[in-house]
């Protein structure tokens, strides 16, 4: 990995920006907010390809009409990425299963997906000696949140 010092805020902007002709498509709303710039040492191509299978996978889930709202914030010494949608969820069952390698959830059987995306973003997270968590209802969405440490002055 090439780590450098970065606005993690920004990076996250450039790929929602990325995405949102996608999301204009499908007639999803695709929301960014920061509190604050968030400096954060990491590979900024490993960090792209981490939100953007996130991100990427939000689009697929999310029906027209529906929502992927994502927040970076401060969380003590950490910077929160949230990537929240309104999506169809993610089944109680598979949970455990959706950062396992060649995991493939209801909707991946659906779409073709490998089942690598996630388990490639939690690796990129946790390279950077970050966390990724996920929660989810049936019916009402799925919240990413990526926690990843902050630069040291």
């Amino acid at each position: 990995m090439e780590k450098s010092r970065l606005d993690i805020g920004s990076l996250v902007k450039e790929v929602v920006g990325h995405l949102s002709g996608a999301a204009q498509k499908k007639n999803i709303g695709l929301f960014f907010s920061a509190d604050e710039a968030l400096t954060v040492a990491g590979d900024p191509a490993k960090l792209r390809h981490l939100f953007l299978n996130i991100l990427d996978n939000a689009l697929k889930c999310t029906p027209p009409e529906g929502k992927i709202i994502v927040h970076v914030r401060r969380n003590q010494g950490w910077a929160k990425i949230e990537i929240r949608d309104t999506g169809p969820g993610i089944a109680e069952s598979e949970l455990p299963h959706i950062f396992d390698r060649f995991f493939r959830g209801g909707e991946g059987r659906r779409q073709g997906d490998f089942g690598l995306g996630l388990c490639l973003a939690k690796s990129i997270a946790e390279a950077h000696r970050g966390k990724i968590e996920v929660t989810s209802r049936v019916s009402q969405g799925t919240s990413f949140t990526v926690l990843l440490p902050l630069a040291e002055n």
